[in-house]
């Protein structure tokens, strides 16, 4: 289950680099649709072949839409065009939010309680995010405008997804991952298939077969294994302990990014997107880090309790 989900981490963080370099050429909605198109297919082939139903069961065909919303559709969409916007490193310091969005649903929703630890976990939380979100890195007014909407994206698409994490589990231990994927898969393609169809006609043309190379890299990795691997742990751990392991995915894609990014976009012919790691962005991801472990740190009666699930 660990090296799982360090796996998972891993192929999440190259989504970034990867991701953010395929986006010179491949518009977000091309590429977001790519990706749940490949995702519709691979989990639907599987369901096909295992004999699990095509569709869900009437009773729960509302729960599978909004996951399908919160955990693909508006999660993939704000993560592409925000990421095109920003850089893959801040991109990835804001993901690593999502444990708190995660616990901030649960008291929302009535499943967890207000505490003075959780105000104080989610008030360093947004500290580390404002010094990462709210950088003047961009020199112009509009080229700053447009840094910071791609920020605010990324934490959408962070809580997004939190929402998807917390209601997913009792889904997936009920009907299987692969099987609740290919539903979910299935109603995000057909949701972005009129703006994502438009968007590849009008730009695939000019895709080279290195470009297609890294669309298929964005479909495997971050897609359906990191999917795939997601979900096969959730149905088997509590939410809290897959989603605490994002607290791995920072450095791990801030690593990539340094080391690997302007040579992935030297190979695929585009510019270079630069990524840095400054005095600010580490004070916001420690920032950031430490407001995740203070809100998500439970009491020993409760890691008793998980440890059970």
């Amino acid at each position: 289950m660990i090296l799982l989900l360090l796996g998972v981490q891993l192929a999440f963080a190259s989504w970034s680099i990867v991701g953010k370099v395929t986006l010179g050429v491949v518009p977000p909605f091309a590429l977001t649709w790519l990706r749940l198109l490949g995702g519709a297919l691979f989990f639907g082939l599987f369901a096909l072949k295992t004999g699990r139903p095509l569709l869900p069961p009437r009773q729960e065909r509302r729960e599978i839409v909004g996951l399908s919303l919160s955990g693909l559709v508006i999660n993939q969409l704000c993560f592409t065009v925000g990421l095109a916007r920003t850089s893959a490193v801040e991109t990835t310091l804001l993901v690593a939010t999502i444990p708190v969005f995660a616990v901030l649903y649960a008291v929302l929703s009535g499943r967890d309680r207000v505490s003075l630890r959780l105000v104080l976990g989610i008030g360093c939380a947004l500290a580390g995010v404002s010094l990462v979100a709210l950088r003047h890195g961009p020199t112009t007014a509009s080229a700053h405008t447009s840094h910071l909407l791609g920020n605010i994206l990324i934490l959408a698409n962070s809580a997004s997804y939190a929402v998807y994490l917390v209601r997913a589990r009792p889904v997936f231990a009920r009907h299987g991952a692969f099987t609740v994927l290919s539903w979910i898969f299935t109603v995000a393609a057909l949701c972005v298939a009129p703006l994502g169809l438009l968007s590849l006609c009008s730009a695939g043309s000019h895709f080279g077969a290195r470009i297609w190379c890294a669309i298929a890299y964005v479909v495997l990795v971050p897609t359906l294994f990191a999917y795939g691997a997601n979900a096969w742990a959730l149905a088997r751990a509590s939410s809290t302990l897959v989603a605490a392991f994002i607290y791995l995915q920072p450095g791990i894609a801030v690593i990539l990014a340094v080391s690997l990014g302007d040579k992935l976009a030297l190979w695929l012919g585009v510019t270079p997107p630069h990524e840095r790691f400054t005095l600010r962005t580490l004070l916001g991801l420690v920032a950031i880090l430490l407001g995740v472990a203070i809100t998500t740190r439970r009491s020993p009666a409760s890691n008793a309790r998980t440890v059970g699930k």
